[in-house]
């Protein structure tokens, strides 16, 4: 049995999340590195219907309105992620997937979107769709302003390094130890790296 506990010490905002998230609704921790700044993202798995919505948004301290969590053919996200960071700022930085883009064929296609969110006015300030291509082992990332208009396109993001991410080597080290699967990636037009952890 893995011990999540060894993904503490290392991030305040993370570790009080986990003193109350339920563990086996977490699917991923991502740890970023944007220049010198360290933040850390928990990703949860969704389903409707059960109380993963009202934990996220205890998560988040903040209230999605419930069409937040729907995709299209009257389907929900499988998925959704708070950056820990943000939280409590008044700029929230939430993501959810779109499971029902995938073409199960290996092509590319747009699974997650990016939210930027003034939390006091309820204000969507801009979203990035990430768009996933298999065959490259990378994403390409479209930024949109507060009016949907389009201001950056295929930005991509690659594998990377332990060495592009350096962040704590204790916390990779427990991350080994405890047979945790990983991996890097990195921006490839920003000083921007990510080490991303999966728990379920």
């Amino acid at each position: 049995m893995k011990n999540i506990n060894m993904l503490k010490g290392f991030y305040p905002k993370l570790d009080e999340v986990l003193e109350w998230f339920p563990h086996n609704r977490i699917k991923s921790i991502v740890f970023t590195r944007r220049e010198d700044v360290h933040t850390v993202a928990l990703i949860s798995h969704f389903a409707k219907g059960t109380d993963n919505e009202a934990n996220f948004e205890k998560m988040c301290k903040y209230n999605f309105p419930k069409e937040w969590y729907e995709v299209e053919d009257k389907g929900w996200v499988s998925y959704v992620c708070a950056d820990l960071e943000s939280v409590g700022t008044g700029f929230l930085r939430v993501y959810k997937n779109q499971p029902q883009n995938n073409p199960r064929d290996g092509s590319e296609w747009l699974e997650n979107i990016a939210y930027y969110i003034n939390s006091k006015t309820s204000t969507v300030l801009g979203t990035k769709h990430y768009y996933r291509n298999e065959f490259e082992m990378a994403y390409y990332i479209d930024y949109f302003d507060e009016n949907n208009e389009l201001v950056k396109r295929r930005q991509k993001e690659v594998q990377g390094t332990k060495e592009f991410w350096g962040g704590p080597e204790e916390l990779f080290r427990n991350v080994k130890q405890e047979k945790f699967p990983y991996v890097f990636g990195r921006k490839e037009s920003k000083d921007q790296a990510y080490f991303v952890v999966h728990l379920s």
